[in-house]
């Protein structure tokens, strides 16, 4: 069954060719690997948890998910949990 729900899964992500991400630039396998992982978690409804050193683009991968999800529509809201520190 899960197989199945895989599969049908697998045929509603978009390819990388139809995805909105403009801001990112890069074409190499490591990329297009990001760009694979950016059409499934979009696909899905889930919470994503992006880690990574600062400037690598997170957020630009976080806009790239919000962009190419059902919720695109929506508001994206950045939160930058540095700023939040002194609460």
């Amino acid at each position: 069954m899960r197989a199945l729900q895989y599969r049908a899964e697998r045929r509603t992500r978009k390819s990388s060719d139809t995805l909105k991400i403009d801001a990112i630039i890069g074409n190499s396998s490591r990329m297009k690997d990001s760009y694979d992982l950016v059409s499934e978690t979009a696909s899905t409804d889930v919470n994503v948890l992006i880690t990574g050193e600062t400037g690598t683009g997170k957020e630009l991968f976080a806009k790239a998910i919000h962009d190419n999800s059902n919720r695109a529509g929506k508001n994206f809201v950045v939160v930058d949990c540095a700023a939040l520190q002194g609460l």
